[in-house]
């Protein structure tokens, strides 16, 4: 989120755009308060050029941005110096319409998590960097998008593992209103995973994204999280989807956990920190595997400690919207330890 006040002065300047580019206008422009994710940043000088038919504005940090246009509905974008997306577009606006091919010289992979917003509760990134080329077409209010972006040295955060999950180098493809991440392997701290995932656009704005992870190697990816009243520390393998559009964030998937101590009352507080997102929904099938300890009240002075035979199965359901939760399973245990003070 970016946020800003415009201000400044001019001579000549028509009341309306349409005027602005067969007037002869000149503007000295500052963009002050700026602010990103709530951290301030420097202002921008700006100026404003029209005469015969051509528009300009210049300025930002380093002459980072350049717009030029004329009458007859050309343009064409340079964006450069430190701003996070870095290359060049030029096309033809008209009749309601856009033509336009886009070199991406640079693009700081974080800018994704703008289409990560409403999922900034469960995934995230944290590096990476694309270029590429994209053609933007039809009408303006809702083009399509083709090309592609090739991504380097890419790292991403899934909020219930302490492990991020890079390096990824893969490739988007972007077809009419919709881009997707082919299947990619990658890793998790030392554990290798793949991924996929596709993300839909509507009207320009990032409405919707489903990825899919998969771990096949045991004992899997560490997981450390608190699930409604339930905290699980131990590992994790099968397949999981994210799912996240208006309504929230939905994270299915059939694992199985081993190595995992799991406690039946909430001791710790969610380990993640940053935006909120959309409410967090959760619908796991869960099978044993070595290792699985369950503790109650909770794992720091437990009053019982059980151990789950292996190839048990669970069900964990949380509503993000009502709060409610339920874990449902008809376990036998193997043993454990009931403790006096």
């Amino acid at each position: 989120e970016l946020t800003g006040d415009l201000r400044g002065r001019a001579s000549g300047a028509p009341l309306s755009l349409r005027e602005l580019a067969a007037s002869s206008t000149r503007a000295e422009l500052t963009l002050a308060s700026i602010r990103v994710q709530d951290s301030p940043r420097p202002q921008w000088p700006l100026r404003l050029e029209s005469s015969d038919g051509r528009f300009l504005l210049a300025g930002g940090p380093g002459e980072a941005l350049r717009i030029e246009a004329d009458r007859g509905g050309a343009f064409s974008l340079q964006l450069g110096g430190a701003l996070p997306i870095r290359g060049t577009a030029a096309g033809q606006l008209r009749s309601g319409r856009i033509e336009s091919i886009c070199q991406v010289e640079s693009l700081d992979i974080r800018v994704l998590n703008t289409v990560l917003a409403k999922a900034a509760n469960i995934i995230r990134f944290n590096t990476g960097n694309a270029t590429g080329t994209l053609r933007i077409s039809g009408a303006i209010n809702d083009p399509d998008w083709d090309g592609a972006l090739d991504i380097r040295g890419a790292e991403l955060v899934f909020v219930p593992s302490p492990d991020p999950v890079g390096p990824i180098d893969t490739r988007l493809v972007f077809e009419q209103k919709e881009f997707y991440l082919p299947r990619t392997a990658t890793r998790s701290g030392r554990v290798p995973l793949e991924a996929e995932g596709t993300f839909y656009l509507d009207h320009w704005v990032p409405e919707a994204l489903e990825l899919f992870f998969y771990i096949e190697q045991t004992p899997g990816v560490h997981i450390r999280y608190t699930f409604g009243p339930v905290y699980a520390d131990g590992y994790a393998s099968g397949a999981v989807r994210v799912r996240s559009d208006e309504t929230g964030v939905l994270v299915q998937g059939k694992v199985q956990a081993n190595t995992c101590r799991v406690a039946l009352e909430r001791e710790a507080p969610a380990p993640a920190e940053g935006p909120p997102g959309a409410p967090l929904s959760v619908e796991l099938q869960i099978e044993t595997g070595r290792t699985v300890e369950f503790y109650w009240p909770a794992m720091t002075f437990p009053v019982l400690r059980a151990y789950a035979r292996q190839g048990e199965k669970l069900s964990l359901r949380l509503d993000g919207d009502t709060g409610a939760f339920a874990l449902l399973g008809d376990v036998q245990i193997r043993g454990g330890e009931i403790f006096y003070f």
